[in-house]
This record gives structure tokens, sequence and C-alpha cells, in this order.
């Protein structure tokens, strides 16, 4: 199974990025990179088998834990 990380999951076009890839006829893993996650669970509440893994563009520290094991990326940058 392919496993997916969206960035942005938790704004316009990454929900509704998630939105799509779960009605797709495909076994696909989708695991939401968020910069908080216990915030994020309140925006993506409505997607109970989605995966959010701590992502933020300014830390370093949160990149390699979250591109592990994944084999697609959807690359959201920030406005900034």
């Amino acid at each position: 199974m392919n496993k997916i990380l969206i960035t942005g999951a938790t704004g316009n076009i990454g929900k509704e990025l998630i939105a799509y890839l779960l009605k797709i006829p495909i076994q696909l893993k989708i695991v939401a990179g968020v910069r908080d996650v216990a915030d994020s669970k309140k925006v993506l509440s409505k997607y109970p088998k989605l995966q959010l893994v701590n992502f933020d563009f300014e830390d370093n520290n949160t990149h390699l834990n979250a591109l592990r094991e994944i084999d697609t990326l959807f690359l959201l940058r920030p406005p900034n």
C-alpha cells in the first residue's frame, strides 16, 4: 500500500486533496503533516482514519520522522 504525506493538510487545498484521495478506489495510506497534532485533530476530525504526524517547515527536526516510510509527498509550502 502506498503511503502519501500531505503537507498543508489543514488548509483549503490540503483538506480538499484529502477528501478527494479518500474517495478514489485505490489502497492508499494518507498521512497529514501538521504543525500541531492536537489542534489539527479538531480540524480534520471528519477523517478518523487519517494519520497525523508532526511536520513544521521551520523545524528541521520534524522532517525526517514525518518522511519515514513515505512513498509519495504532496508538498504545499507556506506562503511566507
